[in-house]
């Protein structure tokens, strides 16, 4: 993409774009000395957060699940912007301090990709859900219960947009790994079952 005016380096279009992962950006910005925002964060908004490679000194795995909880309330009452800029810091600190590719760091971007998609910003939310996805699938298995979990964010995704054959098979595969795990009556595999008729 070419703006008038406007020359960008690789690492900026891979920013703009979400063409990268966290590690590959790293990566990069330290090749390049450049201080770029994480992904997910839209350079143009005012707010400050926290670099990846600037862990907060004050944070420690027990305040992040506070944190953890915070953005759960600010999603429930609709604050997204305030419970964005804690999700990001809370990623960040455990991509940092657990690795990319964590079980912790995968429900960070499902946080993240969930508060884009309440606002309706489904080309960040999709990037970010299926990051999560791919690390729960890695690290827990592709039968485990937080996998389901993701698979279903994902379809929810899909289904906003209008993209039913895309969510069909993700909504599948997550109520067959509830059912298999959980037993066919219990709530979680009934509602897997209810999302999928939509």
């Amino acid at each position: 993409m070419v703006l008038p005016g406007v020359a960008l380096d690789a690492v900026s279009v891979m920013a703009l774009t979400g063409f990268a992962t966290s590690a590959a950006m790293s990566l990069l910005i330290a090749m390049e000395g450049l201080a770029l925002p994480p992904l997910g964060i839209d350079a143009a908004e005012p707010r400050v957060t926290q670099a990846t490679s600037q862990v907060d000194a004050g944070l420690d795995a027990e305040k992040v699940k506070q944190l953890d909880a915070e953005v759960e309330q600010l999603y429930a009452a609709g604050k997204y912007v305030e419970a964005t800029a804690i999700a990001e810091r809370s990623l960040a600190w455990r991509e940092v301090e657990l690795g990319p590719e964590h079980p912790d760091t995968a429900q960070s971007l499902n946080y993240l990709a969930a508060l884009n998609h309440g606002q309706g910003l489904y080309a960040k939310a999709e990037p970010l859900s299926q990051r999560g996805l791919a690390i729960r699938e890695k690290a827990l298995g592709p039968e485990h219960p937080d996998t389901a979990q993701s698979l279903n964010d994902l379809a929810e995704l899909y289904g906003s947009q209008g993209l039913y054959a895309r969510a069909e098979p993700l909504y599948q595969r997550a109520l067959a790994i509830r059912e298999k795990a959980l037993g066919l009556r219990t709530p979680i595999p009934q509602r897997a079952s209810t999302d999928l008729h939509y």
